[in-house]
């Protein structure tokens, strides 16, 4: 299990997803990742040079999608989306081995309708996404055998965030008023705030003065704000839902127009709004780099070596050895 593992992690590796995720599933229950036994948690036990094995593979998976980052926003959406992919649909071992294609040698293209973790890459983004998937379940099972938990990911702790129904202290805050008026032509008088990562729109608590509950919360992130040429008092604002890697275009959270008092206060709550999306969005790109134990002034990489660390070491190795007969 342990070597199926540590050749995922290579560049070019032959090795599908499914694969992958079939060998941790059962490297899981051999070593008793996550059973209870006894009336309580079971330890995970594995000798020092297994242990040893799995970390080299973390620092491989690790590397290897390091070679893939980018200071861009597609990268965001990307890893956020492969994330969400990946844990809303978990491997199903079932569906898995009634499947005939994992009987066949490894498919390569898109073309044959073979879903993508159980076929190989085809270009450099779907070697990015692999990268990725490769990344989180390595990562994954890494911590779970040393029982701990992932303090990094997801990107956004959802405890954190603002929902809706929830009343805030307002006192102090920078609100703007507006008039929201979304695809069904309602009419309704909000205050917009500006949070660090999400777009709130909040209407005043009638019971305490100062205070307000939020009608809607959107991450800055999703955010598309554009002007109205006829009208400088008007913003046309859409926030899309976060999205998952199955191409298949979803309604956005909301879509509509913004009407404000005046022109300045509607080119005030666009810079606003612009300069949130992209603190947010350079934020998250931070917290990737971190993951990844990148420098912060790292600039991105153009374009994946051809090696990842354990192709190196062997190298390294037959080198040194090939001095020594010498």
């Amino acid at each position: 299990m342990l070597e199926i593992i540590t050749l995922s992690c290579q560049y070019n590796s032959k090795v599908r997803v499914a694969t992958l995720e079939m060998a941790i599933l059962v490297l899981k229950q051999l070593v008793g990742v996550g059973l209870a036994g006894g009336g309580g948690r079971r330890h995970a036990y594995l000798r020092d040079n297994h242990l040893a094995s799995l970390e080299g593979a973390r620092e491989e998976a690790t590397l290897m999608l390091r070679n893939f980052y980018k200071s861009e926003e597609i990268f965001l959406d990307m890893f956020e989306d492969e994330w969400l992919e990946l844990h809303r649909r978990p491997l199903n071992v079932e569906y898995l081995l009634q499947d005939a294609s994992v009987l066949l040698p490894p498919a390569g293209t898109p073309l044959t309708g073979i879903d993508f973790n159980k076929r190989l890459p085809c270009g450099e983004v779907e070697r990015a996404r692999r990268a990725m998937r490769v990344f989180f379940l390595v990562r994954e099972v890494s911590l779970a055998v040393r029982e701990e938990n992932d303090p990094h990911l997801p990107l956004t702790n959802p405890a954190a965030c603002v929902q809706v129904a929830d009343v805030l202290d307002l006192n102090n805050s920078d609100l703007i008023a507006c008039v929201v008026i979304p695809r069904d032509g309602q009419r309704t008088k909000r205050f917009l705030v500006i949070d660090v990562i999400q777009l709130i729109l909040v209407e005043p608590d009638l019971r305490r003065l100062g205070w307000g509950v939020s009608k809607f919360v959107g991450f800055l992130q999703d955010l598309e704000v554009t002007g109205d040429k006829d009208d400088s008092r008007v913003l046309h604002l859409t926030i899309h839902r976060p999205s998952a890697s199955s191409g298949r275009p979803s309604q956005p959270l909301l879509a509509a127009k913004f009407i404000f008092d005046d022109h300045i206060r509607c080119m005030a709550a666009k810079q606003r709004l612009i300069k949130g999306r992209m603190k947010a969005r350079q934020r998250k790109l931070h917290q990737i780099a971190r993951l990844l134990e990148l420098p912060s002034h790292l600039q991105p990489c153009p374009s994946p070596p051809a090696h990842a660390l354990h192709t190196m070491r062997q190298e390294a190795h037959r080198q040194a050895r090939n001095r020594v007969w010498k």
